[in-house]
């Protein structure tokens, strides 16, 4: 289970009967359903794949494609490894060994589940699954605990804003997002909020300010490690 998936798990245990089939090792993250879990293939009429394809134990059942099987849904995450294969993918082996892991996860479900309308158009670019089959599953997040107030005021901010979370690293590219900004029409109208987790360790913020001055008077907010609840309220109020 990921938090990605945890809030579909309530939303379907909500509706129908559902029981977890839990391979070996634990949690990234718990269930936040309360289902029974077994330990053996149970006949069911759903298989719904909440693992990623990165290490090998997380693979559908080969039962789970004989005769007269379910129907069999994956979540699909990211394309990470495939995006950045010169990071992840070096070793042919491994490259090899994750491609079969993602043709038996995707390519041979009958219906893939992005997590977000870009994990879904990467799902059909790599060639994991086509438009007919691929789904974006917009309940897959829980929601979360926000502060009563709105965020922007908190923040100065009497606009509308966009808002970016992530670290500061080469995936990422948060720089890059502010550049944009800075040089677009829409920050006439808009402000722009970044949480980087990471920034007190890479200072980025500090950067910021060296290469393009005080960006509070230009409508960028670069906030570091922030609480549950303020960044709740920080999606809930954005735009963007």
């Amino acid at each position: 289970m990921g938090k990605y998936t945890n809030g579909l798990l309530k939303a379907l245990a909500a509706r129908f009967e559902v029981v977890g089939y839990k391979r070996p090792g634990g949690f990234l993250v718990q269930p936040s359903a309360a289902v029974p879990m077994v330990e053996d293939v149970v006949a069911c009429d759903l298989l719904l794949n909440c693992a990623g394809p990165f290490w090998d134990v997380n693979r559908i059942l080969a039962p789970a494609y004989g005769p007269g099987r379910p129907l069999v849904a994956s979540i699909f995450y990211d394309a990470i490894p495939w995006v950045y294969a010169d990071l992840y993918l070096k070793d042919p082996a491994v490259r090899t060994a994750y491609h079969n892991r993602c043709v038996e996860i995707y390519a041979q479900a009958d219906l893939v589940c992005g997590i977000s309308a870009s994990a879904t158009a990467d799902a059909i670019r790599f060639g994991y699954a086509d438009p007919e089959r691929a789904v974006t599953v917009w309940t897959g997040v829980e929601a979360v605990p926000c502060e009563p107030g709105p965020a922007g005021a908190a923040l100065g901010l009497d606009r509308g804003y966009f808002l970016n979370v992530s670290g500061e690293d080469h995936r990422k590219n948060p720089r890059a997002l502010v550049e944009g900004f800075l040089r677009s029409r829409a920050k006439a109208r808009r402000g722009l909020v970044l949480v980087v987790s990471n920034d007190a360790q890479t200072r980025f913020s500090e950067r910021l300010r060296a290469e393009f001055g005080d960006l509070r008077r230009q409508g960028v907010h670069v906030l570091g490690e922030t609480g549950e609840r303020a960044l709740g309220s920080l999606y809930r109020d954005c735009d963007a």
